[in-house]
Parts: structure tokens; sequence; C-alpha cells
């Protein structure tokens, strides 16, 4: 089972796969790596957007003599 931190778990039990269809597992594979991928993407664009908002409220602040 997938985390919330993206580590994997084997769930209690290790149940078995309900196929082992080599073009289905490939299916999840890409899918897995399409979200792992995009998450990361969005979390280097949220620090991005982040360190903008901060520059441009010194900018701000700057432009206006606020303290």
């Amino acid at each position: 089972m997938v985390q919330p931190d993206n580590t994997l778990a084997r769930p209690v039990g290790n149940p078995a796969l309900l196929t082992y269809d080599p073009k289905n597992l490939f299916r999840l594979a890409g899918m897995v790596s399409y979200i792992t991928n995009t998450k990361l993407g969005l979390s280097i664009a949220e620090i991005k957007m982040r360190e903008a908002a901060k520059d441009l409220i010194l900018l701000i602040k700057k432009e206006y003599k606020l303290k």
C-alpha cells in the first residue's frame, strides 16, 4: 500500500494481487509513476511560488515604506 509519504508498506496478511497480468501491472506502474512525478512537480512549484510571494511582500513593504 502506498503511504502518504510515498513509501510502500505491505498490508497485514500480505494479500495476493488481484491479477498477475503484465499489461495491467505495467499500466498500474505507469499511473503510479505519473502521480508521483506530478506530486513532485507541484511541490517544487509551491516552493517557488512561496519564495516569489515573500519577495513580492518585501518589495511592497519597501516601496510603500511599511514595517
